[in-house]
């Protein structure tokens, strides 16, 4: 593969990690807002900062997006459009609407430029080690285009489906993730309530059939007195559940957990945590 000029924008918490990690093979073009934790990082790796979001555009090959949610996607493309040229590609890899991706992609068709949804699961060392797992929504053509740059961030990258796939599949991944979260805060919580030793419990569920990757991610590191050990925020999981939510419902398919449950869950856990707090953090005393 020639060498191209990457344009990432929204170099945050997961964006930083995966720029880094393209940054091992192609120049990395970047631009930063309010949010400028992570520019030594960036700089550190040879990423080149510019000024505006419509310059890296403008000078990119092929743009990453790492965005919050699906509206600020929308205006950030509706921004770069112009000056992209027939042929680009943009590689989203924010969890986002698959109706609003599926929409944009349509809409970018008409100017040549493919719009490849491509989100993924890990977190932040993953994304800095290139072993990310991607979703991507994409036509077999589109696929075999971006699948070289997918794979110096991710160690599994399937294809879903058309555009709007990988969105849909991110949105079912974490539909789980966020189900399994909740489930183990609302355990967890009440241990000493009923008493039950919590580390005790901690090493029983670690060796049990009812252990996941998210229950080790958010309890081990609490038992040792870290609330930082899965690195997701209240904001984005309550967003999630949002996004799972309107599309299930969109397709006819209402899930009951999500109506009776889990929305019921993160609204209430964001009426009394900050929305940067992370969904570990939850199992601190009530603020």
């Amino acid at each position: 593969m020639d060498m191209m000029r990457i344009g990432f924008l929204g170099p945050g918490l997961m964006g930083t990690g995966m720029a880094m990690s393209l940054a091992r093979a192609h120049p990395v073009i970047t631009t930063l807002h309010r949010n400028r934790a992570h520019e030594g990082r960036l700089l550190g790796a040879g990423i080149t900062v510019l000024a505006s979001v419509e310059a890296v555009a403008e000078q990119a090959d092929v743009l990453f997006l790492c965005l919050p949610n699906a509206d600020v996607v929308r205006d950030v493309v509706e921004r770069v459009r112009g000056v992209l040229t027939p042929g680009a590609m943009i590689v989203d890899t924010s969890t986002s609407l698959p109706s609003v991706t599926r929409e944009i992609a349509v809409d970018l068709s008409h100017s040549r430029i493919a719009l490849i949804d491509a989100p993924v699961t890990g977190g932040p060392a993953e994304s800095e080690a290139g072993t990310l797992v991607s979703m991507v929504g994409a036509s077999e053509t589109d696929f075999a285009r971006v699948e070289p740059f997918l794979q110096l961030t991710s160690k599994t990258i399937v294809r879903m489906g058309p555009p709007g796939t990988g969105h849909a599949a991110k949105l079912i991944n974490n539909f789980i993730t966020q189900g399994q979260a909740a489930l183990t805060v609302e355990a967890m919580r009440r241990c000493d309530s009923v008493g039950v030793d919590m580390t005790r419990m901690v090493e029983v569920i670690s060796a049990s059939g009812s252990r996941s990757g998210t229950f080790m991610a958010i309890m081990p590191p609490v038992v040792a007195g870290h609330y930082d050990g899965l690195k997701f925020s209240l904001e984005n999981a309550a967003k999630d559940v949002r996004y799972a939510r309107a599309m299930f419902a969109d397709a006819g398919v209402p899930s009951r957990l999500i109506e009776d449950g889990l929305a019921a869950f993160f609204d209430a856990e964001t009426r009394d945590w900050p929305p940067e707090t992370y969904v570990s953090g939850l199992m601190r005393k009530r603020p």
